[in-house]
């Protein structure tokens, strides 16, 4: 007690066990730790904790990348392992493509875990792997999980470790990020629909996208994610749904049929097509 009275007249003592204090007081106030876990991360998680766990998956496609790196950290594996991972990037996962198009040279027994965020963004060049460009490639689409706004897609290479052809749903995405990209027009050329309805659902992952750069409001209570608990009609909320996504989500929970929608009380209000996709607008029925 003696030694704390005689540092605490000294003014630089106080301000320095002030200062020393100062970072524990602001955690009071500030969420620091323990650190947040963002969406993307959470659907990644969600990912690859299935690929682990699907005995049969993980026998056909022992090995996987991802694009985002959080997976690897999450799954407890080294990037470097070449028995469990695949390296991301291009040189990796296309290795042999031409120029033109052509398919790619693929390692059998490949899964891919992708993102928009992480796959189409990087300083480098040969890191920046689309979606489109895996498919064109020869890779094979599967699934999407998602989770709030945040989603991801898994696709897998042409054969399985075992040497058989890959299977997955013939869904045309391309189209659909064509019409995606049409809705997302309509929806800001129209000020009336946009007014009248500011809530937004929608099972396409490419709307969220396109609105990122528009003026709609993307507050969590103006932007909702494709999930369930928001396919009741309700006063002020569109709802997209589409061919491809509503259809073919990992948790079956998540899927709906336009029919199903129709049945809840959901009144087509748009209708786009291309291809074999169609995305359809639909609001609350009066």
């Amino acid at each position: 007690l003696y030694l704390l009275e005689s540092v605490l007249k000294r003014p630089i003592h106080r301000l320095a066990i002030y200062a020393a204090l100062l970072p524990a007081t602001a955690l009071a106030f500030i969420h620091i730790l323990p650190m947040r876990e963002w969406s993307l991360d959470r659907v990644g998680r969600a990912a690859v904790t299935w690929y682990l766990h699907d005995a049969e998956l993980r026998s056909s496609y022992p090995r996987f990348a991802a694009s985002n790196g959080a997976v690897y950290y999450i799954a407890d594996i080294s990037k470097a392992d070449p028995a469990r991972t695949l390296q991301w990037g291009k040189p990796n996962l296309m290795p042999g493509a031409s120029i033109d198009g052509g398919h790619a040279s693929i390692p059998a027994g490949s899964l891919v875990i992708w993102d928009h965020v992480y796959g189409s963004t990087n300083s480098d060049a040969t890191m920046v792997v689309e979606r489109d460009e895996l498919v064109r490639a020869g890779w094979v689409w599967l699934t999407w999980l998602n989770d709030d706004l945040s989603s991801c897609e898994i696709l897998v290479s042409p054969k399985t470790a075992q040497g058989t052809s890959s299977k997955g749903p013939a869904v045309p995405l391309e189209a659909m990020d064509r019409l995606s990209a049409q809705a997302v027009r309509r929806l800001m050329e129209d000020s009336a629909l946009r007014k009248e309805y500011p809530r937004l659902v929608s099972s396409v992952p490419a709307v969220y996208r396109h609105l990122e750069h528009t003026a709609w409001d993307s507050s969590p209570s103006k932007m909702l994610p494709w999930d369930s608990r928001y396919w009741q009609p309700k006063v002020g909320t569109l709802l997209v749904w589409d061919s491809v996504f509503a259809m073919n989500n990992h948790d079956p929970s998540r899927n709906i049929t336009l029919d199903e929608l129709k049945q809840r009380g959901w009144k087509p209000v748009a209708e786009y097509r291309d291809d074999d996709a169609s995305l359809v607008l639909l609001v609350a029925s009066r």
